[in-house]
């Protein structure tokens, strides 16, 4: 058996605040949840560093997948990431890491994780991002981060998240990156949050020129009548690719500068700071509400006035932007 850092069992685990409690979006996307529970494990704020979903924005058929910046990481956390070189068996090398005191992340299939139960555990497959914190291959078990919470997967879970290759197999092996705490040196107090807001103020220096909302209101019709006539059967990943990321992307954008003013920042205008904390929260609000109005229309094959919401995610962007700009100096 190996173990990485953080010496935490499923049962006794305490998530992060980000996902317990009443929120729109308890989780976000399977990159930036792990993170946020190796951050929490780490016992560093993952709120720190949540600037990045600022710059969200609609790419050319999806809203980003936002992530957290390598670069952030380290300047804010001493946290290093490399990309791992599979050479040798998959098990064999997060084995070795996690002895390192390291953390692999790395792409599994959804169908084996027992912590998606009734969603796609033993129903449907789909691609997803754990962190292993313990890995057992003579007992068949493994210790994980994913999405909010620390979870444990034995037998034929464990067999199905790492099946067995042979030499000359054609099946590629999955991407995996690893986590390497004290790689510099972690940030606290002040020092923390000076370093948060230098981040943020170049975040905005990298925000879209144009809003996005403006955008995606042009092209939502078009995209509603192919749900229509498909039957909503595209539905589900269309709403992960769009609602869920924009929404989930403000809501932290949103917490983040709640942390900002909680762990004492002074920016240049208080009431532009909490003004564009509620404009990001609004956001995440009406994220919601577009998701639901366009499920029916998708589901029901009938077109929906989605004017008041669009409407509202338009001016919300433009009034949080500008104000979080005169917040910033």
């Amino acid at each position: 058996m190996s173990s990485a850092a953080p010496a935490f069992v499923p049962e006794t685990f305490e998530p992060h605040g980000l996902h317990r409690g009443e929120r729109d979006w308890t989780e976000t996307n399977c990159y930036v949840d792990v993170w946020i529970e190796v951050l929490h494990a780490l016992g560093h704020e993952p709120l720190a560093g949540l600037g990045f979903a600022l710059r969200t924005d609609l790419e050319a058929d999806q809203w980003t997948f936002f992530k957290f910046a390598h670069d952030e990481l380290f300047s804010l956390f001493g946290i290093d990431v490399i990309e791992l070189n599979p050479w040798q068996s998959v098990v064999a090398q997060m084995r070795n890491e996690t002895r390192a005191g390291n953390i692999p992340l790395v792409e599994v299939d959804a169908y084996f994780l027992p912590d998606t139960a009734g969603t796609t555990y033993r129903v449907g497959h789909a691609k997803t991002t754990i962190g292993i914190a313990t890995i057992d291959p003579e007992m068949s078990w493994v210790s994980y981060f994913h999405s909010g919470g620390f979870y444990r997967a034995a037998g034929d879970d464990y067999a199905g998240l790492f099946p067995t290759r042979p030499p000359d197999s054609a099946t590629l092996p999955p991407y995996i990156e690893v986590v390497k705490p004290g790689a510099g040196v972690p940030l606290a107090g002040r020092e923390l949050v000076d370093e948060a807001v230098r981040l943020l103020k170049r975040t905005m220096d990298r925000i879209p020129r144009t809003n996005p909302f403006t955008r995606y209101s042009e092209r939502f019709a078009t995209d509603m009548e192919w749900l229509r006539e498909g039957k909503g059967s595209s539905f589900h990943s269309y709403a992960f690719a769009n609602h869920r990321q924009f929404g989930a992307a403000f809501s932290l954008a949103s917490a983040h500068l709640a942390w900002l003013r909680s762990a004492g920042f002074r920016p240049a205008s208080v009431v532009m700071l909490a003004e564009a904390e509620r404009s990001f929260a609004v956001i995440s609000t009406m994220a919601k509400t577009l998701q639901f109005q366009a499920a029916r229309s998708a589901l029901a094959g009938k077109t929906i006035d989605a004017s008041s919401p669009l409407n509202e995610l338009v001016q919300r962007w433009e009034e949080g932007m500008s104000c979080l700009h005169r917040a910033l100096g």
